[in-house]
């Protein structure tokens, strides 16, 4: 059962499939098309979870050429068109409608280029991003963004949430290492934004894309800047009493001479699962865990990890871990990254995903989990303290509908909550279909109609990831203008 609302479905497009599918077979001599009920079961959902429609083809495209082709054809025949890359969104980015297709990019998964003197890497979009780093490790480089999907997620998929991740602090998200795209259009057309510059000149039309939730246009190919890999990354984790003190304990540090990658705060919920996935010794009798990264030669990460421990005496940390060896850090931020999925297994997992002014964080975490209470759910959370990222999971049984309008009521709250205290809904993960609803909260009325007159410039007749990230009414109103 979807707990969110879907868009009115066109049955006599349903009664078309045969004859869509014919078509589109003949469009793609080198790439695939999945029509059986049980292929297309494989893409009716994503990482969400709570939201699924079985697409009436899946076609998997191999070329730029047959991505323009299936393009053209749809807009030609009026079939809403839903592009994919990995389907690891957690806010249901990534599904379809039972009257449009699924255009998964995934076969196109080529590095094209690589140029080390101008640190950048040409690639098309269904490569992961952990595809990326791996192409350039060689020289001593990587793809910096590091999502906590970064091993399966996909270029595409990062450049149309702007992902993120742990080290966003430091290195920027997805957007700022984005030099070039090859985007198709709607009708078929594709073009090119950016090159190879540094700092392009004129409207940055890349700006326009990236985080636009493939609503304007299919990203094909990108350019993307690579840096140098670092010598070494050493963790410190401290264990306090409260979030409170783990959250001031970050604060301080920022304020600091020191500079560090990343800075994560666990609750106790989070960090019983990541012990239990990784056993990578956190303290279980504790209420929160700072995870603090610094990086640089050997002698600078020691240096800098003592600093960190230094400022964070004031505050009372209940112990602490020092990790050095790089094998043993890689494993630690592989235990954090899969502490959602570790969720998973304790229930159905609602992804809260927002953005809050740093000095809110406390306040946010501590309602989120009075909103879990006031409606019967368990909840956990982490955050990056340097960015004010919130992520947090609200648990409950999805077979229950009771439980999944009490789930519905919280997120409701929850995006009250974020947009009275100037917090932002999108997050990391995007708003895809879970949050497109609550959108209201956060902006005007002049702020969605101005978005959804953009998205028509591009796309009149919203065939291009129909019923995504604005509320549907108004989706269906501003159809109806154009």
């Amino acid at each position: 059962m979807n707990a969110i609302a879907a868009p009115a479905v066109s049955r006599a497009t349903v009664l078309r499939r045969d004859e869509f599918v014919a078509h589109l077979h003949g469009l793609v001599p080198v790439g695939d098309v999945v029509h059986d009920e049980q292929g297309r079961h494989v893409y009716a959902g994503d990482a969400f979870g709570a939201y699924q429609a079985l697409p009436l083809a899946v076609v998997l495209p191999a070329t730029v050429r047959e991505v323009s082709q299936v393009l053209r054809y749809c807009y030609e025949v009026g079939l809403k068109v839903f592009p994919r890359g990995a389907g690891t969104s957690l806010v249901g980015g990534a599904v379809a409608a039972e009257d449009g297709i699924v255009l998964c990019l995934s076969r196109m998964n080529n590095v094209l280029e690589v140029d080390p003197v101008n640190r950048m890497v040409r690639v098309e979009a269904g490569i992961t991003n952990a595809a990326v780093s791996t192409a350039v490790a060689g020289l001593g480089l990587r793809f910096a963004p590091d999502p906590a999907s970064w091993q399966a997620s996909t270029i595409g998929g990062n450049i149309a949430t702007n992902a993120g991740g742990a080290r966003g602090m430091s290195v920027g998200a997805t957007g700022r290492h984005v030099l070039a795209l090859k985007i198709v259009l709607v009708d078929g057309e594709v073009i090119e934004l950016g090159g190879g510059e540094l700092e392009a000149s004129g409207l940055d039309l890349i700006g326009l894309v990236v985080g636009a939730e493939g609503m304007l246009g299919v990203v094909v190919e990108a350019t993307l800047r690579v840096v140098p890999e670092p010598e070494t990354r050493r963790l410190v984790v401290l264990g306090f009493q409260s979030v409170l003190s783990a959250v001031a304990c970050a604060g301080k540090i920022l304020s600091s001479v020191i500079v560090p990658t990343a800075l994560e705060v666990l609750d106790r919920e989070v960090i019983a699962v990541c012990e239990d996935f990784g056993g990578i010794g956190l303290p279980r009798d504790v209420e929160a865990v700072l995870v603090v990264e610094v990086e640089g030669s050997a002698e600078e990460a020691e240096q800098l990890g003592a600093a960190v421990l230094q400022a964070a005496d004031a505050y009372a940390p209940v112990g602490h871990l020092e990790i050095a060896d790089q094998a043993q850090v890689a494993r630690s931020w592989a235990t954090f990254n899969a502490a959602f999925t570790g969720l998973g297994r304790l229930g159905t997992v609602r992804c809260v995903d927002i953005a809050v002014p740093p000095a809110k964080l406390v306040e946010a975490m501590t309602e989120i989990g009075s909103i879990a209470t006031r409606y019967g759910l368990r909840g956990a959370s982490m955050c990056r303290a340097a960015e004010g990222i919130v992520r947090s999971v609200l648990l409950y049984d999805g077979s229950n509908s009771e439980d999944i309008g009490r789930v519905a009521d919280a997120m409701a709250d929850v995006a009250r909550m974020c947009a009275q205290i100037g917090g932002v809904l999108a997050g990391e993960h995007g708003v895809g279909v879970a949050k497109r609803d609550v959108m209201s909260y956060q902006l005007a009325e002049s702020d969605l109609v101005f978005g959804m007159r953009l998205k028509s410039t591009f796309d009149t007749e919203w065939l291009l990831s129909n019923g995504k990230v604005y509320p549907l009414a108004d989706q269906v109103v501003q159809s109806a203008v154009v």
